[in-house]
């Protein structure tokens, strides 16, 4: 295959949103070199072409390619297409088989070469599934599980130096949230802080609701995207770590962040293929609210002396995600403020983005965003079956069977559904576990499940896991 067209292939395939592994294997696929096999393959190929053509019926509202450009099409017409392009392409496909000629190109138009490339990367999709690694300790982050009782002093009884300090640290920190939030404009983005159960349910509920708010969609698909980000700046070694601060420094191109956000470019009139506008927005608003969000850290440092070695273990309160270059203006016509972010980000990132990535690790598909969307129907998601899933990733890759045993009770507060059981709202609850579960299902990590009873009597979930879904593990830059 010459340089251009193999160029031309790969153009054609990351427009249509294909990622590099997958458009790598389709070009290996192009120039296999047994004819015999390749013939074989690409026949299967063939047989896929229906498939192809629905899949862009549904995805895309686009079925059919007349001299380069997208129209749409009745049933009638994708059927004679269909039919016309099978007997084209077979009859390419038996002169190349008859030949035994590895030179495929000299029996095809670049157009149905094009056509092949794109058949063969649906075909493969679900074959070559492109995996990112996710530290342990930043899901219990965000599942707000970080902290054991040894971090805790400030709820302590005993009146220690270190609960003195914990919570003077604390309540600075509730206070100028307070102020902060009172003070800003109404259009912008509260500043909130992020509570572990715990001292959500130590706190009057009028303050909570001041320094607090939901965790969103945006900031799950984000926090994604930005650990899709650092697992390719580590592979390329474009990775900043700055020790004494437990800080890392990423910089990266928007796209980039929008593909691993999950979203997709579509075709527009001018021919181009370009993200939605208010995607587009939807994915800045969740790296602004997690830019808003602080976390309560646990923190530990070794003190050493002539005599010992002391681990103090206490707890910071600071960013996970904080966006460097933020350019604010002001809208003539509402007065409201605009955030405009740069299309070359730089972001620090707590240090808890790069624990774990060596040893305590798991495995996530790189483009979950995408696959949750695409199980669910296209629709917009609750963050809590986004939670679920990645919850169910992390203890099925931990589990030495295919059993992962999870009560109803744990499951609330790792969901993010505390303010439904606060309320009774029961029914809720059940629906956000029988929508993760569904997703899950969908997705293919899960076979099925059970419902049973702990041994307190409680409500337990019992899931019966896919082994097989993890020998996807195919990691790439």
């Amino acid at each position: 295959m010459d340089k251009k067209l193999e160029k031309k292939i790969k153009d054609y395939l990351y427009e249509r949103g294909y990622h590099q592994a997958l458009v790598n294997q389709v070009i290996k696929a192009l120039t296999q070199e047994d004819a015999i096999k390749q013939a074989e393959f690409l026949n299967r190929i063939i047989g896929e072409l229906k498939n192809f053509y629905n899949v862009l019926a549904q995805e895309q509202d686009l079925v059919l390619e007349r001299d380069g450009k997208f129209i749409k099409s009745t049933e009638k017409e994708i059927s004679q297409a269909l039919s016309l392009q099978s007997e084209m392409l077979k009859t390419g496909l038996n002169k190349f088989k008859e030949s035994g000629s590895v030179e495929l190109f000299n029996y095809f138009s670049n157009d149905q070469i094009l056509l092949f490339s794109h058949i063969i990367a649906e075909y493969l999709k679900q074959s070559i599934t492109p995996v990112i690694r996710h530290g342990h300790e930043l899901f219990k982050v965000y599942a707000r599980k970080q902290l054991n009782g040894k971090q805790l002093s400030i709820f302590s009884a005993e009146q220690t130096p270190r609960k003195v300090q914990e919570t003077e640290l604390f309540n600075k920190k509730i206070d100028e949230l307070l102020t902060s939030n009172q003070a800003k404009n109404p259009s912008s983005i509260s500043r909130a802080i992020d509570l572990p159960p715990i001292f959500e349910n130590n706190m009057p509920s009028d303050v909570l609701q001041q320094v607090s708010r939901d965790f969103s969609e945006n900031e799950v698909k984000s926090i994604h995207a930005i650990v899709g980000l650092v697992n390719k700046a580590i592979a390329t070694k474009d990775i900043e770590y700055v020790k004494n601060l437990d800080l890392v420094v990423l910089e990266f191109d928007l796209g980039e962040y929008y593909n691993l956000y999950g979203l997709v470019k579509k075709k527009e009139k001018d021919g181009k293929f370009r993200f939605d506008t208010r995607a587009q927005d939807r994915a800045k608003q969740g790296l602004l609210e997690l830019h808003n969000r602080e976390f309560i850290l646990p923190n530990e440092k070794t003190v050493v002396s002539k005599k010992s070695t002391k681990t103090i273990r206490e707890i910071n309160i600071k960013k996970l995600v904080d966006i460097k270059g933020i350019k604010i203006v002001e809208e003539q016509k509402t007065g409201h403020e605009k955030i405009i972010l740069s299309n070359s980000m730089k972001l620090t990132l707590d240090g808890v983005f790069l624990r774990d990535l060596q040893k305590n690790y798991f495995k996530l598909p790189k483009y979950l965003n995408k696959e949750i969307v695409d199980a669910m129907g296209g629709k917009r998601i609750s963050p809590a079956i986004q939670l679920f899933v990645v919850n169910l990733f992390a203890h099925a890759q931990k589990a030495q069977t295919n059993t992962i045993e999870q009560n109803y009770e744990t499951l609330i507060p790792i969901m993010r559904l505390e303010n439904y059981a606060k309320n009774g709202r029961k029914g809720i609850i059940k629906k956000r576990i029988s929508q993760g579960i569904e997703c899950a299902m969908k997705i293919g990590i899960l076979k099925n499940f059970e419902e049973g009873r702990n041994k307190w009597g409680g409500l337990k979930y019992i899931f019966h896991v896919n082994l097989d879904y993890f020998k996807f593990n195919q990691e790439i830059d």
